[in-house]
């Protein structure tokens, strides 16, 4: 809610252990929702920091990598909806800049929602 004011005291430390959880479950047993996790931790770190802009380009491409690994168009909707629940707060006051990365980060996330042919 108050990206880059430092106003979220604790959030660092709450990343690391939803990063090492993810790490471990993709070492050990990884499944859809692990792999999307990681991109998706990425996004929160990035509009925390408002920095979307510098990281669409690499949230983008881990999708696409989680897309290449899965099968069905069906849990790339609820993967979606939450990306929209995200971006679409940080676009209404982002730069223009930023608005357009969260723009190509939810169309990449439209294409991957298709059905696979």
């Amino acid at each position: 809610l108050h990206p880059g004011s430092g106003k979220l005291r604790g959030f660092d430390t709450l990343l690391e252990e939803a990063r090492k959880g993810i790490e471990d479950k993709n070492a050990s047993d990884p499944d859809f929702w692990s792999l999307v996790a990681a991109p998706e931790l990425r996004l929160y770190e990035a509009i925390a920091s408002d920095d979307v802009a510098k990281n669409a380009d690499s949230i983008c491409r881990s999708l696409r990598d989680v897309h290449n690994r899965s099968q069905g168009a069906a849990q790339w909707r609820s993967v979606a909806d939450t990306m929209r629940f995200m971006l679409d707060p940080y676009m209404a006051r982002a730069s223009k800049r930023g608005k357009a990365a969260g723009q190509g980060i939810l169309d990449t996330i439209a294409e991957l929602s298709k059905p696979k042919s």
